[in-house]
């Protein structure tokens, strides 16, 4: 994760965020190798991405699974935040106009007609999209 953002040399945050207290206290004997390992300048487990506060807009996430995320805090490494951004933004932005697409296609006066396994298909996008 560090090499994907160019940030190989400098010390940085992680996050892991464990949505249950079983993933939570699986992860915590770990910490100290974890930090060492990846060379950071801390790692903290939180049960949520809000707990980050305002800076979950600079952090760079990795999900493990549907209860585990890791979190990479890009906060003061110049325009690598920025660009992210930017690039999270776009992603975002992608997925809204599928999921409008999408929305407006099943609206549609007839969509009554599409076979029950496309619906199916269609309604599951759009929980998928809408996360």
């Amino acid at each position: 994760m560090r090499s994907q953002y160019g940030l190989t040399a400098e010390r940085v945050q992680f996050y892991i965020v464990a949505r249950t207290q079983q993933i939570a206290d699986d992860c915590q004997p770990l910490l100290e190798e974890f930090k060492t390992l990846t060379k950071a300048s801390g790692v903290d487990i939180i049960a949520e991405r809000s707990a980050v506060g305002a800076d979950i807009d600079v952090c760079a996430v990795t999900v493990l699974g549907p209860d585990l995320e890791l979190l990479l805090l890009l906060k003061g490494f110049g325009d690598l935040a920025q660009r992210e951004l930017k690039k999270a933004r776009t992603e975002r932005e992608k997925k809204q106009k599928l999921l409008d697409a999408l929305i407006k296609k099943r609206a549609g006066p007839g969509y009554a007609k599409v076979p029950p396994h496309v619906q199916e298909s269609d309604a599951q996008l759009v929980c998928y999209i809408s996360l």
